[in-house]
């Protein structure tokens, strides 16, 4: 009885230029991959932080060493001389600028979220009529550009007689972050699961509508 050989395979190739699999079934990298992404990273980093370097080298030097000296090392230590005279120019009125920004971006921060809050949870929890309408006119809202509404804006602050005043700058402040959040333009305002339901309540996930406006 005749028995027939079996035939041996060719030692097999490994393609190197394909990310390979670990233990854990994960893909992992070629070195060169690796090391292309890690270039292009400090480039950005570089191009990004770059600026800020410049800033901090030349806020510490005098006016002159601004155009002598080289614009990426440092010169005269002048940095103290620098800060008094810009705290104190004007009657301080950089300071005070400072604190209207840091009022301003705070107040309107905590408003603006506040109310945005409040209407995309009304929006997005219960059925009331003009609710779909009412969350087209927001979204077509946010749409349009900022930079559209700042004359118009402008022009309605002005014939009230709120331009420079604290309440303009608030009211703008705290209506761009209320619109900014889009109430009710969340996943769950579009699509309802059963754990965004109110205790006590059915929700679109178990075959019940969404709860009602409260009537009073």
């Amino acid at each position: 009885m005749s028995t027939v050989a079996p035939v041996e395979s060719g030692p097999q190739r490994e393609d190197t230029s394909r990310s390979r699999l670990t233990r854990g079934g994960a893909t992992r990298e070629s070195p060169l991959s690796v090391a292309a992404a890690m270039i292009l990273l400090v480039g950005a980093a570089v191009y990004f932080l770059l600026p800020v370097y410049w800033l901090i080298v030349n806020a510490t030097k005098t006016q002159p060493d601004l155009i002598d000296s080289n614009g990426f090392w440092f010169a005269e230590w002048n940095l103290g001389e620098n800060l008094s005279e810009l705290f104190a120019r004007d009657g301080g009125i950089y300071l005070r600028w400072a604190l209207n920004s840091l009022l301003y971006a705070g107040l309107g921060a905590a408003v603006g979220t506040l109310l945005a809050a409040m209407a995309g949870y009304a929006m997005a929890k219960y059925q009331f009529r003009g609710r779909e309408a009412l969350f087209a006119l927001v979204l077509g809202g946010v749409l349009v550009p900022a930079t559209a509404l700042a004359l118009p804006l402008f022009l309605l602050f002005a014939r009230v007689d709120l331009t420079n005043t604290f309440w303009r700058c608030s009211c703008r402040a705290s209506s761009a972050r209320s619109a900014s959040t889009c109430p009710g333009s969340s996943p769950r305002r579009r699509c309802p699961t059963s754990s965004s339901t109110p205790p006590g309540s059915t929700g679109p996930a178990s075959g019940g509508s969404s709860p009602r406006w409260p009537s009073g």
